[in-house]
């Protein structure tokens, strides 16, 4: 049977007291203190040796597919001090998707989540480990863009849950719903297992060095509401796949290299509200099929190498507030259905090719507040009356234009109610009109 360490020091103690106190008093209150100073502050010694609870290095983990991890157990008695060398054993709930040895390493086998559970004596506890296919997706994204450089990287590749990684943000199932990785340092090619994100709703990697195409894979992503590759060097062209996207609401694609046609798949977002593509390489024609984008506020396609005329059909969109068509190469006439725009605040068709008059239906435009059409040297003859009804009008350019004012006192009056903030540029009076 073996004697408690306390016992024969509270024994050692009462003899000390007896033998030395009388002689040497301060010897023996010396000798006293030592010993219950062992007593009390040997984290090994308990009167209750029981296994009382299991403290373990993690209590959640993730894992990819063959990563191994190692969990560290300590053994506490019912006075909470650990048990040196106390026995454990370890054992897996569904040993297919994660093992375990004796030694507490655990090795990923398959995708899904299983419990760990380590047991000493009549006490046991739980490791939950989550073996992450969407973790094994960011993993390939971290390599295919370079993460080892990346200006934050934290806790990307660890063990830690994803919403721990920096830019990921999980929702209530633990399922990627945003990945915010703006200015990071990315550098590579979009992998196309991005598409795998099924439950993402928002990707913003702007202003990153990413090249090479947008895989076609984004189209998977039915979750998406937000679409943000900014001045990031994108190249090729918008994938089709993009119009399977029909809960998107804001597409940024400005100040990259993407060239080809503006897929006409675009118009099957109908959910869209911003849609941003200025200074790209994109050629042909508008496709008509915007038109259906009734929730369009925002509409950008500057500064690229657009040809053809202006589709009326995009009078369609009733919501829209702004649209910038400047720097291309559009010809034809300003269609006369854009008079529908009821909310338009903003029209820019500056440096294009545009031609023939300004057609009346654009006095009802009762919210413009901004009209741009200069350099467009084929748009020719007086402005209609009509403009006089723009009383919202604050800024009006026809530098580079052979279009005229006419001396109407009404619309000269007019004119000078739209320049009194030095909003007039370009303006030259008709000769008698």
């Amino acid at each position: 049977m073996s004697i408690p360490l306390c016992w024969i020091q509270e024994r050692l103690s009462i003899l000390v007291n007896y033998t030395l106190l009388p002689a040497k008093p301060v010897a023996a209150i010396t000798v006293f203190l030592m010993l219950w100073a062992g007593c009390i502050f040997n984290p090994t010694a308990s009167d209750d040796q029981n296994p009382g609870t299991i403290s373990v290095s993690s209590s959640l983990l993730y894992l990819g597919i063959g990563d191994t991890a190692v969990i560290t157990a300590e053994v506490l008695d019912q006075a909470g001090w650990p048990i040196a060398d106390a026995p454990l054993s370890w054992s897996s709930r569904d040993p297919d998707v994660v093992s375990v040895n004796n030694q507490g390493v655990l090795t990923a086998l398959s995708f899904g989540t299983t419990a760990i559970t380590v047991t000493s004596g009549t006490v046991s506890t739980e490791i939950l480990v989550t073996v992450s296919k969407e973790r094994a997706v960011l993993v390939a994204f971290f390599n295919a863009l370079n993460g080892p450089s990346w200006v934050n990287k934290k806790n990307w590749l660890s063990t830690h849950p994803l919403s721990a990684w920096y830019g990921v943000t999980v929702n209530s199932s633990d399922r990627v719903e945003r990945l915010n990785l703006e200015k990071n340092g990315l550098k590579g090619e979009l992998p196309s297992v991005l598409g795998e994100l099924a439950e993402l709703k928002s990707l913003k990697l702007s202003d990153n060095t990413i090249d090479g195409n947008i895989p076609g894979s984004i189209g998977d992503l039915q979750n998406l509401d937000t679409l943000s590759i900014v001045q990031s060097g994108l190249r090729g062209e918008i994938p089709t796949s993009l119009g399977n996207l029909t809960n998107l609401e804001h597409l940024y694609l400005d100040e990259n290299q993407l060239s080809g046609a503006i897929p006409s798949t675009l118009g099957n977002l109908v959910k869209l509200e911003q849609l941003s593509l200025f200074k790209n390489k994109f050629r042909g024609e508008i496709p008509a099929s915007l038109g259906r984008l009734a929730n369009l506020v925002d509409m950008d396609l500057s500064v690229n190498l657009l040809t053809g005329s202006i589709p009326p059909e995009l009078a369609g969109m009733s919501g829209l507030k702004f649209l910038d068509l400047r720097f291309n190469f559009l010809t034809g006439n300003i269609p006369p259905d854009f008079g529908d725009f009821s909310v338009l605040e903003t029209l820019w068709l500056a440096n294009n090719g545009l031609s023939g008059s300004i057609p009346p239906e654009i006095g009802q435009l009762n919210r413009l507040r901004q009209l741009d059409l200069s350099h467009n040297s084929q748009l020719m003859g007086p402005l209609p009356l009509f403009l006089t009804n723009l009383s919202s009008l604050s800024s009006l350019s026809l530098t580079g234009t052979g279009l005229c004012a006419p001396t109407d006192p009404d619309f000269q009056e007019w004119l000078e109610m739209v320049g009194e903030g030095g909003g007039l540029q370009g303006v030259s009076f008709c000769s008698g009109i």
